[in-house]
């Protein structure tokens, strides 16, 4: 999983920025409709498809500032780096034309096309059956993770499941939310029932059962679909495969990466093509908020891991994604996006939503507690948490403790509802059309229909 035949991905998958839906098709030549004979040729290209998570414009540095400098765990307060863009991001002043957002969505995209290209492909082809359900599996889990991104960056998009052409592309409609997130049901819930439990060690990273359940579980739960959400869960829960670390610091040592609680990572390797950026580089500007940091109890162990800490130089990092440099100036440290620490936190939220039971022994609290006290602070009791509110806005702040910095805050704000007012208490104002993105002025420019395919509200 870290070594991507990268000769492969040039040709086949080569695609970049650009100012069409190019990456809805990754084939640019006859020569590629040949490629997929083998089942090396499809395993080369689910990669290609893992490969566009750790991207530059995604979990590689985009969502630094989309995820986390736009909600209130971070700041960036230099209007004059990088033209202003990751500023406007962090002040609500995002125009149609900043190349962060539209970065995103071209990188989304590019995944999604990958996995299309692969699900259109592989029937038929003569391959092992088990192995072609696996590598489905794959790609749809990744298709659905990449549709949930863009509907929660930008609402309604354009819906696409199959390999088009660029000619097609003039057709493409924004589709309403609903039905995006039915198709991640369908995709998330194929993988969870086609995926493996587990994988060899070489093979550490790929997508399981666990993980198609856990974000199956996310997207549940982002709708406020608890019922459904809490099944997922105790899949993963059940599963006894996934536990606490017993030291929350070595959750994130690079020495001790796809440990036991990692449910699912972005996977990188420093000192090659497969290395990335530092995430929340000092040097790029962005600050861990101070009100984030005041949130911890003195004695809180996830404190150290959000606070920076020197790399080389001038050059910075929060604890959590620390890594000694390469000779290249790269790390390789992964960058989990399901956690069990998460699973349990959604768990405990989802029992509450059902009912608040008053009792500090019931497993909405336990689950709860298990994560506190991991991390060195004190269980809640029946006497603080007195109520269904009170227990909903523990486990809000308890998220934003123990995922801080890993790209859950944004959402979590948003889909709780509480950004507006989270904000309001910080000072600052914003309209509710700005919890979204613009959609990419670029894109808009291509389709030239605003009935069909119109900018959101704001922008």
């Amino acid at each position: 999983m870290k070594n991507i035949i990268k000769f492969l991905l040039i040709v086949v998958f080569s695609s970049g920025c650009s100012n069409d839906f190019i990456e809805l098709t990754p084939f640019a030549d006859a020569n590629a409709v040949d490629f997929f004979k083998t089942a090396n040729d499809f395993e080369v290209a689910v990669n290609a498809a893992y490969d566009v998570l750790q991207d530059g414009r995604l979990y590689g540095s985009g969502f630094e500032f989309l995820l986390e400098v736009r909600s209130d765990n971070g700041t960036f307060d230099d209007p004059a780096s990088d033209v202003g863009q990751p500023f406007n991001i962090d002040k609500f002043q995002v125009v149609p034309s900043n190349t962060i957002v539209e970065g995103a969505y071209d990188a989304l995209y590019q995944g999604i096309g990958r996995c299309n290209v692969i699900l259109s492909r592989i029937e038929g082809v003569g391959i092992d059956q088990a192995f072609a359900d696996r590598i489905k599996g794959e790609a749809k889990f990744l298709r659905g993770l990449f549709y949930f991104h863009l509907v929660q960056l930008f609402g309604d998009v354009p819906l696409i499941t199959t390999e088009i052409s660029v000619s097609e592309t003039a057709n493409i409609k924004r589709d309403p939310i609903t039905e995006i997130y039915g198709q991640i049901e369908k995709d998330l819930t194929d993988a969870s029932n086609g995926l493996p439990l587990t994988y060899p060690t070489s093979e550490a990273g790929r997508v399981t059962s666990g993980a198609a359940s856990g974000l199956l579980a996310k997207v549940y739960l982002t709708q406020n679909k608890f019922s459904l959400a809490k099944l997922e869960l105790e899949k993963v829960i059940h599963s006894n495969i996934y536990s606490l670390l017993p030291n929350i610091a070595s959750v994130f040592s690079p020495s001790n990466e796809m440990n036991a609680e990692i449910v699912f990572a972005v996977r990188s390797a420093k000192g090659g093509d497969e290395g990335r950026s530092l995430a929340f580089d000092y040097t790029q500007n962005p600050t861990i908020a101070e009100d984030l940091l005041n949130a911890y109890d003195p004695t809180d162990e996830r404190l150290p891991l959000v606070e920076y800490v020197t790399v080389s130089g001038s050059r910075k990092v929060p604890q959590k994604y620390f890594d000694t440099l390469s000779v290249l100036n790269d790390v390789g440290t992964d960058i989990a996006v399901l956690r069990y620490a998460d699973i349990l936190l959604m768990y405990a939220e989802v029992l509450n939503e059902e009912g608040y039971v008053d009792n500090d022994d019931s497993t909405a609290f336990q689950n709860l507690n298990m994560v506190r006290e991991r991390a060195g602070v004190l269980p809640y009791t029946t006497l603080e948490l007195v109520n269904q509110v009170t227990f909903r806005d523990a486990v809000l702040k308890e998220r934003r403790l123990e995922l801080a910095l890993e790209f859950h805050r944004w959402y979590d704000l948003k889909r709780t509802g509480t950004a507006l007012s989270t904000f309001s208490a910080l000072g600052i104002e914003i309209q509710e059309c700005k919890l979204i993105y613009p959609i990419p002025q670029d894109e808009l420019d291509v389709v030239q229909d605003p009935t069909r395919f119109p900018q959101n509200e704001c922008y």
